[in-house]
């Protein structure tokens, strides 16, 4: 029989699991009072909404809703299934992870949710095992002639993965079939193509030199390959197609991922996460290559975009580790040119930093060969910050007049508009006047800032409308929020509410049942273990009642241990009382619209039965007698 993971091993996995390190390498993270916050990753905020408790081991987005357990963040993040998930987490906890049997049944639904994913990235790994091994074949010698005139080191190859992809139209096909891939998945991930009539398949990659492409915790996702022959008609660099997952597994791991999305993807970010940590900064390049030799003279912080432009994708990946980047393109007038582009997005991702202007015929890679890291370290430290330079380029290539003027502006103005800050802003326009002479700008200095007042920010997409945090909590009554607040942060009490059959006076659609379930699965002889309830709120299907329950694991407890059951206690009278109230009210109204004598008298014994349990349940509980809770009137009307 096949085997699954125990209960008991998914307590010890999430026990020993830290989240705020599992968090904080795809997210930068500060300590707010009692709470630690950041950027959320699933969607695009400025300021940090995104909230972890780490004694629940509970996420919660106060913006986009997203929230769950620890496993649900890797789930979501990497795109993974939940023992996908939990195997990593295990791995990084030191785990041991044993089976129980299972039954042909839990087999069988096992295999229906089996990744799709995890099969593409088998597939990859597979793909990238013979690639490295093809390097050190006579099939590899121009690959490492190749390399060994770049001047990479063996170090830096084994780092970013470096292989070979031979000159052949099966070779890679065939290993991959004979490893048991299937050809669906070999075609999807981009690693094989078919023949113009459809009934061949073959090799992409052919005699290059190929870069894998990782992503989140080092997943390749992609390939990368440069042209190793001297084919005018071939291209220089070719990459992997982005390759989607089927609409039921995209739906099964995570509606936010793709399998590769070349826009949300940044080569070499996996391997410079801690460089940028300790330079503090990110150094943006164009090409792998400078990628490789920039982290191997030292400059470990090195990235570069997939694709020929950065995107707010990539530039959201590189701010979960930095808000300051370098701009480092190639001096030829291609790379100024791009750079000039990439300021717009950078400073509209809320990124700042600066430009490196390299000298004409340089690029990054070459320079550091001829000049050495220590050149290129003075470069980057007196370099001009990105919104001057851009001002600069521009109005380098103003010609005095008019027209000139105003499309100057108009290439300027939609970038100062990205400046949230109205004193940065006004610096901003300030350099601007000081480099479009002066006297003549502070003439026009009320149309100008109209000017940018009206413009829209380039490159900024338009924000789609979010719920507040607010409106998710006021989708429950204030009285069965305290309730929830209560049995959230003192779970043991839930079977106390079912034993008092109070989750009849909870009024919300749904809230009553989904307690009454916690309830079911909650030991109330037993310690109640937090992270085991954050993970069955996760577990329960989107909608209001579930962002709730997360958005106040994430709070920190406003009532001790001591008097949970006292304020239970009072919670559970004001609910009480609501609905007698409401009982007696329609009890009223139908007394006042008339009725025949013995209705009138029924109604009427029910309203002294109804007034007399509300004057018991105002007085303090020590006062009370023979009060037992919704019971001692039978005649209650249920509203």
């Amino acid at each position: 029989m096949a085997s699954r993971i125990p209960d008991r091993v998914k307590r010890e996995i999430v026990d020993r699991t830290d989240m705020v390190a599992i968090v904080g390498e795809v997210v930068e993270l500060r300590r707010a009072g009692s709470s630690i916050k950041g950027l959320c990753p699933f969607h695009d905020e400025k300021t940090p909404s995104f909230t972890i408790n780490p004694a629940n081991k509970v996420y919660y987005c106060h913006g986009c809703q997203a929230g769950g357990d620890v496993i649900s963040f890797v789930r979501e993040i990497h795109g993974q299934t939940y023992v996908e998930a939990l195997e990593f987490l295990a791995d990084r906890a030191g785990v041991s992870v044993p089976r129980e049997e299972m039954s042909p049944a839990e087999q069988r639904r096992q295999k229906d949710e089996r990744s799709q994913r995890g099969r593409l990235l088998a597939l990859n790994v597979a793909a990238q095992s013979f690639f490295v091994a093809q390097l050190r074949t006579a099939a590899g010698a121009v690959g490492r002639e190749y390399v060994r005139d770049r001047g990479l080191d063996p170090q830096t190859c084994e780092t970013f993965g470096l292989g070979v992809a031979p000159d052949s139209f099966e070779a890679l096909l065939g290993h991959l079939r004979r490893n048991g891939f299937q050809d669906a998945d070999i075609e999807q991930v981009g690693l094989a193509k078919r023949s113009r009539s459809g009934s061949k398949l073959y090799d992409r990659f052919r005699n290059r030199l190929m870069f894998p492409v990782y992503q989140g915790r080092g997943d390749i996702v992609a390939f990368g390959g440069r042209q190793l022959g001297d084919d005018k008609d071939v291209a220089k660099y070719m990459n992997s197609p982005e390759a989607d997952l089927t609409e039921v597994e995209a739906r099964h791991n995570s509606a936010l991922w793709k399998f590769y999305k070349k826009s949300n993807c940044v080569f070499g970010l996996v391997q410079a996460r801690r460089g940028i940590r300790k330079h503090q900064y990110a150094v943006i390049v164009e090409g792998n290559l400078d990628v490789m030799m920039l982290h191997q003279a030292g400059l470990d912080c090195t990235v570069c975009p997939m694709g020929t432009a950065l995107t707010e994708g990539q530039l959201r990946e590189i701010k979960r580790f930095t808000d300051r980047v370098v701009l480092m393109f190639d001096g030829d007038t291609a790379g100024r040119r791009a750079a000039l582009k990439s300021v717009p997005p950078i400073l509209t991702a809320g990124l700042d930093g600066v430009r490196v202007e390299l000298p004409a015929g340089e690029d990054p890679d070459s320079y550091v060969r001829k000049h050495g890291i220590e050149a290129l370290q003075r470069l980057i430290d007196n370099a001009p910050a990105l919104l001057e330079s851009y001002i600069d380029a521009h109005v380098a290539e103003w010609d005095g007049s008019i027209a000139g003027k105003s499309k100057l502006l108009q290439q300027v103005g939609p970038v100062l508009a990205t400046i949230p800050d109205p004193m940065a802003r006004d610096m901003a326009r300030d350099y601007l006047g000081t480099r479009v002479h002066g006297s003549d700008i502070e003439a026009n200095r009320p149309a100008l800032d109209r000017y940018i007042r009206q413009t829209k920010p380039a490159g900024r997409p338009a924000a789609a409308p979010r719920p507040r945090p607010a409106d998710v909590l006021a989708a429950i009554p204030s009285l069965e929020l305290e309730l929830v607040r209560v049995c959230i942060w003192h779970p043991g009490l839930l079977s106390e509410l079912v034993r008092k059959d109070m989750l009849r006076f909870v009024r919300h659609p749904g809230l009553s049942h989904v307690l009454a379930e916690l309830a079911a699965k909650v030991d109330p002889d037993e310690t109640v273990h937090r992270p085991t309830l954050s993970a069955l709120v996760h577990g329960m299907d989107e909608g209001p009642i579930r962002s709730v329950l997360l958005a106040l694991l994430v709070e920190q407890p406003h009532i001790s241990e001591d008097n949970a059951a006292a304020c239970l206690e009072q919670v559970l009278d004001q609910l009480e009382i609501a609905h007698l109230r409401a009982s007696l009210a329609l009890l009223i109204q139908r007394s006042q619209a008339g009725g025949d004598g013995p209705a009138l008298e029924q109604w009427a014994r029910q309203m002294v039965g109804l007034r007399r349990r509300i004057e018991v349940l105002k007085q303090p509980s020590g006062k009370r007698r023979n009060a037992v809770r919704g019971r001692d009137n039978e005649e209650v009307i249920h509203v």
